[in-house]
């Protein structure tokens, strides 16, 4: 049996209170014992997080810069006058939040839309028109015509044109009712999505939970077995 050190066992034992600490927010509200673990950890993160970043702007920018690559001080620059926010030149922190929400947003909703909405549709009309496409499944056509229909209605229902509005949002419109369906497409996907997220979050902390206790226990049997 493996010999557990003291000190070993008593951060076990004080990450297992301060855990439960956190957790008693959810039923007892706002306490002394979750402030002073709140705090602490914040605290923790931040300081370990401007170590990291400034070891990181080290290793991945000045080194470099002393060795030759100059043209870093660009991005370096870029950077620094995010701070000029806290002076009277607050006006030259535009300039980076532009650039650099310009360049993320390009790259994020450049894949999403080629991944999640291309992919799709170009899979289905492949399913649908083109010959000799091998189809996944007994009902992998049909699934192929409901995603393919679906994805068409999701995308009528934020139409909001005038030239488009009184053919899918006017109740006399002619293709009302395919909105309709689309919206009803569009709320199954965030239900979909959100028990997910709920359900994936509650394994998680049940996880968490259940081995910080065991854990805990088996430290401690073994530190006592050891004495």
């Amino acid at each position: 049996m493996a010999i557990v050190e003291p000190f070993a066992l008593a951060m076990q034992i004080l990450g297992m209170i301060f855990g439960l600490a956190m957790i008693s927010y959810f039923f007892i509200g706002d306490n002394l014992a979750y402030n002073f673990v709140e705090r602490g950890f914040i605290g923790i993160t931040i300081a370990f997080s401007t170590i990291s970043t400034l070891q990181s702007l080290k290793s991945t920018g000045f080194d470099f810069i002393l060795a030759g690559q100059v043209w870093l001080l660009i991005p370096i620059g870029l950077g620094l006058l995010v701070f000029s926010r806290l002076t009277r030149f607050r006006w030259a922190a535009r300039y980076p939040v532009a650039f650099s929400s310009g360049i993320g947003l390009g790259l994020i909703f450049g894949l999403i839309i080629r991944s999640q909405i291309l992919a799709v549709l170009i899979q289905s009309i492949q399913v649908l028109f083109v010959p000799d496409v091998p189809v996944l499944g007994a009902f992998g056509q049909y699934s192929t015509i409901l995603i393919f229909v679906g994805t068409a209605a999701v995308l009528s229902y934020f139409l909001y044109a005038k030239a488009y509005s009184n053919v899918f949002h006017s109740r006399k419109g002619k293709l009302y009712y395919f909105m309709r369906f689309g919206r009803a497409v569009l709320m199954i996907s965030f239900g979909y999505s959100v028990g997910g997220v709920i359900t994936n979050r509650w394994s998680f902390l049940n996880n968490a939970l259940t081995q910080l206790f065991l854990d805990t226990y088996t430290m401690i049997t073994q530190y006592m077995a050891g004495i």
